[in-house]
C-alpha cells in the first residue's frame, strides 16, 4: 500500500503535465500494473508466513508430551518411588495440573536431571523447589 502512493502521484502527475493522451493512458495501466503486482506479492508473502507458522505448529509437539517423553527417558517412571510420576498418564495429569512457573521450573530441572538424576529427576516431578 506504501509504493501505491507514490504511483499515484507519478500518474497524476503525468495526466496533468502531458498533452498526449497515449502518453497518460500508457502511464495509467502502468501504474495499475504495478500496483497489482505489489499486492500480489504482498499477499505471497503473507501467504507464506502463515503457511509457515502452521508447518511450525504441526511439526512441533504439545509442551505436556515433550516434557513426559523426556522425564521418561530421563528420570523414568516409578509407581514405586513417590517422587517419580507413576507413569505417562500420571505425567501429563500432574504437568497439566502446574502453574506456568511451576513448569517452567520443572523443564529447568528436567534439563540438569541429565547430569545428576538423583537430585534433579525429583524437582522435575514437582518437589522442592519446583512445588
Amino acid at each position: 500500500m506504501k509504493t501505491l502512493y507514490p504511483m499515484l502521484f507519478v500518474l497524476l502527475f503525468t495526466i496533468a503535465c502531458s498533452d498526449d493522451d497515449s502518453t497518460v493512458a500508457d502511464a495509467a495501466v502502468q501504474t495499475a500494473d504495478a500496483a497489482a503486482v505489489d499486492a500480489s506479492a504482498e499477499a505471497d508473502a503473507a501467504a507464506a508466513v502463515d503457511a509457515g507458522a502452521e508447518a511450525d505448529a504441526a511439526v512441533e509437539p504439545p509442551r505436556d508430551e515433550t516434557f513426559c517423553s523426556n522425564y521418561e527417558a530421563t528420570c523414568t517412571f516409578d509407581p514405586a518411588d513417590a517422587q517419580r510420576f507413576n507413569d505417562s498418564a500420571d505425567c501429563l495429569t500432574q504437568f497439566n495440573g502446574f502453574a506456568d512457573s511451576r513448569k517452567s521450573c520443572v523443564e529447568t530441572h528436567l534439563g540438569l536431571a541429565g547430569g545428576n538424576p538423583g537430585v534433579h529427576c525429583p524437582h522435575a516431578t514437582g518437589f522442592a523447589p519446583c512445588n
